[in-house]
C-alpha cells in the first residue's frame, strides 16, 4: 500500500518550507503528496463581514472571486513546485512508478473540519511550523 501525506495549503499559510518538506519525505517514502488547499466558504465570509465594510463594495461576489483567485495563485505555485522537481509528481500519478508524486484538490469550507476529514486517511500530515 502506499504511504499518503496530506498537505494542507491556505491563503494565510506559509508554502515555502511545507513544500520542501513534503518532497523530502515523498521521496525517502516514496509516498503521493495530496495538496488540499482550503478556502473559506463566501457565503459564511459574507454574513460575518461588518455592514461598512459591505457598504464599501465589498460583497459576496467580490469575496467568492478573490477566494478563488487566490486559490488559482496557489495552484499556479503548486504546478511550478511540481514542474521544478523533474516532473516526478506526474510519473507517480499511476501508482505503479515506485516514485513519488502529488496531486492537487480545492475545497471549500472551514479548515479544521476539513483537515479532520481528508487526514484520517492520510499516513502524514504536513503543516507549517507555527510563527510566534
Amino acid at each position: 500500500m502506499a504511504t499518503s501525506i496530506l498537505m494542507p495549503l491556505a491563503e494565510e499559510l506559509p508554502t515555502a518550507t511545507v513544500f520542501d518538506a513534503a518532497r523530502g519525505l515523498a521521496q525517502q517514502l516514496r509516498a503521493r503528496v495530496t495538496a488540499a488547499y482550503i478556502r473559506l466558504d463566501p457565503d459564511a465570509v459574507a454574513k460575518a463581514v461588518p455592514e461598512i465594510i459591505i457598504a464599501g463594495g465589498v460583497t459576496r461576489d467580490v469575496i467568492a472571486r478573490e477566494t478563488a483567485q487566490a486559490a488559482a495563485a496557489a495552484e499556479a505555485r503548486f504546478e511550478d513546485w511540481r514542474n521544478r522537481n523533474g516532473g516526478l509528481a506526474k510519473a507517480a500519478a499511476d501508482g505503479k512508478s515506485g516514485g513519488w508524486g502529488a496531486s492537487w484538490s480545492e475545497h471549500v469550507g472551514e479548515f479544521e473540519p476539513i483537515i479532520t476529514r481528508f487526514g484520517r486517511l492520510s499516513d502524514f500530515i504536513l503543516l507549517p511550523r507555527p510563527t510566534a
